[in-house]
Formats: C-alpha cells, sequence, structure tokens
C-alpha cells in the first residue's frame, strides 16, 4: 500500500517584519467584521471563522505581490466572498445528496422548491439587514452569534439600556421591512 499523502499548506513566503506588523495590523482590523458578515449570510460561527481564517491564509501566500495597485482589503473581501459562495455550494451538494435518496419525484421537486425559497429569502434577509443603520446591524449581529446583552455593552462601551434599545429598534425596522417583503 502506497504512503498516505498528507495535505499540507506551502509555508508562508519569508517577509520583512515590517510585512509581518501590516499583516498582523490588518488582521486586528478586519477579522471580526469580515466574521460578522459571514455569520449575517447565515454561516455558522465556527464555519464563518474556517471561511474567514482560509482568506487570510491565501492571502498571506500572497502577501507580496497584494501591493498598491491590488490593495491587500479588497482581495480578502473578495477571497471571504468567494469562500460564502462555495460553503453554501458546499451546503447545497450535501442537500442535492440527502435529497437524491430514492423518494417519489414530487416531494422532491417541492423539496428543491422550497430550498430554493429558503436560499432566496436569505439573501432578501441580508440585503434587509443592510439597510439598518451600522450601530443597530452590529449589535444585532453579536446577539445572533450569541453574545448576552452585558458582554455586547462592554464590547461596545455602551449601557445595556442602549444596546436594549437598539436591538428593540432593529427588529422593530426588521419586522416592518420584512412583512412588506412578503406582502410583495
Amino acid at each position: 500500500m502506497p504512503p498516505r499523502r498528507q495535505n499540507h499548506r506551502p509555508a508562508a513566503p519569508p517577509l520583512g517584519a515590517a510585512a509581518g506588523s501590516e499583516f498582523e495590523q490588518l488582521y486586528r482590523e478586519e477579522y471580526t467584521r469580515l466574521v460578522r458578515r459571514v455569520i449575517v449570510s447565515g454561516i455558522t460561527p465556527e464555519a464563518a471563522d474556517e471561511v474567514v481564517s482560509s482568506a487570510f491564509s491565501a492571502m498571506w501566500l500572497r502577501w507580496k505581490k497584494l501591493g498598491p495597485p491590488d490593495e491587500p482589503v479588497p482581495y480578502l473581501r473578495a477571497s471571504v466572498s468567494n469562500g460564502i459562495r462555495d460553503y453554501w455550494k458546499r451546503e447545497l451538494a450535501e442537500r442535492e445528496r440527502i435529497l437524491a435518496d430514492p423518494v417519489d419525484e414530487m416531494s422532491l421537486a417541492d423539496s428543491r422548491a422550497a430550498f430554493a425559497r429558503s436560499v432566496e429569502l436569505a439573501q432578501d434577509f441580508q440585503d434587509l439587514l443592510d439597510k439598518l443603520p451600522p450601530r443597530q446591524r452590529e449589535i444585532l449581529i453579536l446577539q445572533a452569534a450569541g453574545f448576552p446583552r452585558r458582554d455586547i455593552a462592554q464590547r461596545l462601551a455602551l449601557s445595556e439600556k442602549t444596546v436594549a434599545k437598539h436591538l428593540e429598534r432593529a427588529r422593530a425596522t426588521i419586522r416592518l421591512l420584512w412583512s412588506w417583503l412578503l406582502d410583495a
């Protein structure tokens, strides 16, 4: 039996200390924002972390090439968007595989239609979230990620009442816009 080949990422290219610190600064500035963006797209926090980490790993390998004409932030955002797309492709393929089990054609068609509608609704909901003010969206995302109000308040240097008010307003806006969307 031939030896098993191990998956192995190539080592990062040697960079000077300045490039390493620039990368670390970019990581500190963009990581949390990107993870939140991925979570809002309907991906679990664990998978969101994997998507963003993969984007940073890919960017690190190309760091020397990502100079001023090809700024690293647009590359990173595109890489994360591609990661989200690939995640949903894998999810769809897995659901298709599950649906491929022998069942009657009518229920299979209904399931596919329901799944397509749920993907469409998820995109509509993403668009709806984009319409919220940034602070309300940020607080809503943190709560959706499982953070209690007290932790959100501490993280954002706000009072718990302010966090509660932002959540209340965000939910009211979402209810209103969502009802319009479903009635259309």
